[in-house]
């Protein structure tokens, strides 16, 4: 049973509640005077805060309950409660004796600056005191310098007793849902009338706050919410912070942590606003800079009990929407009303460039620049040329997200994932290695790492295969995203040979599954649609605005590259249906043009670069490129079976052999994999190398004969290509035994193809093709041995039990297969999992019997 909750002394509350009556009347009495004397300054500030300390302790020790483990902190505060007992006496003694004291009058010059502060003093002071004449006693130096010892004595104890409350609240709400909660509360809007957040129309900040937090991991970012920068930027008068990393580094994730940890720090003085917001690249209400300033006047408004301010603004633009300057001023005046406001801005990138930025940038600089000693800005975004100039902070004033403390935030989020994920527990066995693997080649990108456990995910559980992702994980995000644009295809359902763009309905993925996983993260479904109207539900698609396309360093590939610089197109239509009209796929163009709403002078620079494709190729041929971009471009056309770009690329002295960046380096091996046989004749009558390896070692032979491009297999035996290859990536007939193609399988055989070569992992064709019965037939046909082992052990028998191909399970014992030995790996295989052996694995009279034999011993 849980021990009941401890209270405070009654005697600790009455102290702490006197004493904050008798400073509350302190403050009162010096706020209506100081005007009248500069000596009193010093005195009302310390005044301030001693209020604001009482206040907090007057809260908690009239509602708190402590917890058993509280005790030594109960008692720390009773105690030093107690010592102040003293001192808060002398302080009720003052007042006192300011009650008491005579006063003098003043002379007549000064007549009607009193009635000023007495109109201000009935305003805002809670007692019943009038001041009509200037108090002499209050300002003499002896009883100014007796309050300033009184106070800090106080302080020196109460401020303690305050600070050890909020860190133990703090240690109590740390990652935990309270806190995130809390900032709402602070912020919310309700506060401020429906007429006037109507009229205001300021966009939600705390939908993307309440994202940002759901990411955030225990622990993740403590690095820079305890470092010196964050700390310096909460107390240094006119602070300003820049927050900058690369795409997917975790941003927006430590922004949220940051408005957190800006919270905290408010707890211990009331007087702090907070206010925040996430511009957002796909969603157009916020991106500028009115979104912003409305979002940041209606959050500062509602932490305030007066809302005279915003309503002044309603009042001057009833009609209308306030100017970008009218709220920059609004802005500046909500805050003189705090003693600081902490302003965190998430993702300036994120608003367009030669759209929203400059102007956004400009109003962040301003905002700077007013120099309100309580003003603290922190703002996050990608180190792009154009933020860094235009904010033009100093050294100390910039965090860049590239140190240790990120790879360990990496690290603990991966171990996290990889135990919680239930797509992931097919991989638990080599945990640890994704984990190492994951967490080394992520260099500080939470977006990264997250794409690549989309991958793991979809790929089937084979080590052979595991091993060949995690050896061939993309370097950059921005390869990612580009191996990821690059499955498009598999979603149209087209074929485009020929240049001619065909409907073929194998291509088509039947189910919302399949188009997710084709390009995770690039697609919005949404499937609002009357179902009473059809029997089967539409699935309604469309790319995701990615932020990347209108940057050169993310652009998809050179020819968009190309399009992009030559005809000054930004946005990621205009760009997919100038590379969609590039490659010829006229249905793509149809489709595109019809979805956009083109404004008559993008029409005619798209008009420009659609076919017939001599316009855009005239164009092209103009262009100043370098010759490793035409490499590139003859890559990618020859994968794509752009005869016409290859030809002027050719045309332009471009080495048909070079090597580029991408998967296949060389044009040939691009082609061999797109199965262009116009192309790549094209190239072989350039003198393309045969043996030029992809980035896996594979070469154009292994690379047509996986893809099952049988003419230009038969191509490339013509011309002698190496069909024998040794410690190869994988062999030509293990890559067609692979695929399941038999005709390929006997043309490779017809030509002397070794049936017993092992490729690097030792995988010989008959282990490569357990998953075909007639493969297996054929290749056992042609003498292949059945007992190869690969380098992990494995059999073509074992492989076929493992993965439960049962007609091949039947016909190799009858080839003189060794059973003992897959017998023995089943059985270790199921001692060490304590898994039950699928009865279909266990079809076979000698694998039923030895296993049975096995497991019993």
């Amino acid at each position: 049973m849980a021990a009941d909750p401890l209270s405070i002394a009654g005697s600790v509350v009455g102290i702490v509640s006197l004493g904050l009556q008798t400073t509350q009347y302190l403050v009162n009495y010096y706020r209506a005077v100081r005007d009248q004397e500069a000596d009193a300054t010093t005195t009302t500030k310390k005044l301030e805060s001693l209020l604001d300390v009482l206040e907090t302790l007057c809260d908690e020790t009239k509602t708190r309950k402590f917890h058993s483990d509280e005790r030594k902190l109960l008692a720390y505060i009773e105690s030093s409660v107690g010592e102040c007992r003293g001192s808060i006496s002398e302080l009720q003694n003052e007042v006192n004796r300011f009650k008491k004291e005579p006063t003098n009058p003043i002379p007549d010059t000064n007549l009607s600056k009193p009635k000023r502060i007495a109109h201000h003093f009935r305003r805002s002071v809670r007692s019943s005191i009038h001041i009509k004449d200037r108090i002499t006693y209050p300002f003499r130096q002896s009883t100014l310098e007796r309050l300033d010892k009184n106070i800090d004595e106080i302080l020196d104890r109460l401020s303690m007793s305050q600070q050890l409350l909020l860190q133990k609240d703090l240690r109590r709400i740390r990652d935990d849902n309270e806190n995130v909660k809390a900032v709402l509360a602070l912020i919310r809007t309700t506060q401020v009338s429906s007429e006037i957040r109507d009229w205001l129309k300021a966009p939600d900040a705390t939908v993307n706050f309440n994202e940002a937090s759901a990411k955030r991991h225990p622990k993740t970012g403590l690095w820079f919410v305890e470092g010196l920068a964050f700390s310096s930027w909460l107390k240094k008068p006119n602070s300003f912070l820049w927050l900058n990393g690369f795409a997917g580094s975790g941003k927006s994730v430590l922004c949220s942590t940051a408005i957190q940890y800006a919270f905290r720090h408010r707890q211990s003085n009331r007087r702090v606003g907070i206010a925040f917001f996430f511009f957002t690249f796909n969603d157009d209400s916020k991106q500028d800079t009115s979104a912003m300033l409305r979002a940041l006047v209606l959050q500062l408004s509602s932490q305030l009990n007066d809302h005279t301010i915003l309503e002044e603004l309603r009042d001057s633009y009833r009609n209308a929407s306030p100017p970008a300057q009218a709220l920059k001023d609004c802005l500046r005046r909500l805050v003189h009303a705090f003693q600081d406001v902490y302003v965190i801005l998430d993702a300036l990138d994120e608003s367009p460039r030669n759209k929203h930025r400059d102007d956004v940038l400009q109003s962040l600089v301003d905002m700077h620049a007013w120099s309100e000693r309580g003003l603290h800005i922190l703002a996050t975004s990608r180190d792009l040329v154009d933020i860094r100039d235009e904010i033009d902070v100093l050294a100390d004033e910039i965090v860049p997200m590239k140190n240790d403390a990120i790879k360990e935030d990496i690290a603990s989020f991966v171990s996290q994932h990889l135990r919680e994920s239930s797509r992931l527990r097919k991989w638990a066995k080599h945990h640890e290695r994704i984990e190492s693997v994951l967490t080394e080649r992520a260099k500080g990108g939470f977006r990264w790492v997250i794409c690549q456990f989309q991958a793991l995910a979809s790929c089937p559980r084979s080590e052979e295969l595991l091993d060949r992702l995690l050896n061939s994980l993309p370097e950059t995000l921005d390869e990612t995203y580009k191996r990821m644009l690059e499955k498009l295809i598999d979603g149209m359902a087209l074929d485009f040979v020929d240049d001619t763009p065909t409907f073929n309905p194998k291509r088509r993925l039947e189910d919302l599954k399949s188009i997710q996983d084709v390009c995770p993260g690039f697609l919005e479904v949404s499937t609002d649609v009357d179902t009473k109207l059809v029997d089967t539900p539409f699935i309604n698609t469309k790319f995701i605005n990615t932020r990347f396309i209108d940057t050169k360093e993310l652009t998809i590939h050179p020819i968009v590259d190309f399009i992009r610089r030559y005809f000054g197109l930004e946005t990621f239509e205009l760009v997919a249906l100038s590379y969609a009209s590039a490659l010829g796929l006229v249905s793509t163009v149809r489709k595109l043009w019809d979805d956009m709403n083109l404004s008559s002078g993008n029409v005619a620079l798209i008009t420009e670069a659609c076919p017939p494709e001599t316009v855009f190729l005239e164009k092209l041929e103009k262009a100043n490129a370098q010759s490793e971009e035409w490499a590139a471009i003859l890559v990618l056309a020859s994968y794509y079976g752009h005869e016409g770009l290859v030809r002027l690329a050719l045309n332009k002295n471009t080495d048909v052999n070079q090597e580029t960046g991408y998967y296949w380096k060389t044009a040939l091996n691009a082609a061999a994999a797109g199965g262009h046989e116009t192309v790549f004749r094209l190239l072989l009558d350039q003198n393309a190398h045969l043996e030029r390896r992809d980035e896996e070692g594979n070469t154009p032979l292994i690379s047509a004969s996986w893809h099952g491009n049988e003419k230009i297999v038969q191509l490339l035996l013509d011309r002698n290509a190496v069909i024998n290859l040794q410690h190869a990536s994988m062999t030509p007939l293990g890559a067609a035994s692979a695929k399941g193609d038999e005709r390929l399988v006997r043309l490779l055989l017809d030509k002397n193809a070794d049936v017993d070569l092992p490729d690097k992992n030792g995988n010989t064709a008959l282990c490569l093709g357990e998953g075909y019965d007639k493969i297996v037939q054929l290749l056992l046909d042609r003498n292949a041995n059945a007992n190869t082992r690969n380098n992990y052990g494995g059999t073509a028998l074992f492989e076929a039990v493992e993965y439960g191909h049962e007609k091949v399970v039947r016909l190799l014992p009858d080839h003189d297969v060794d059973v003992n030995h897959v017998v023995n790996q089943i059985a270790h295989m199921l001692l060490d999992t304590k898994a039950d052996i699928p009865k279909k694995l266990t079809t076979h009279p000698y694998i039923k019997s030895w296993a049975g034999l096995q497991i019993a011993g």
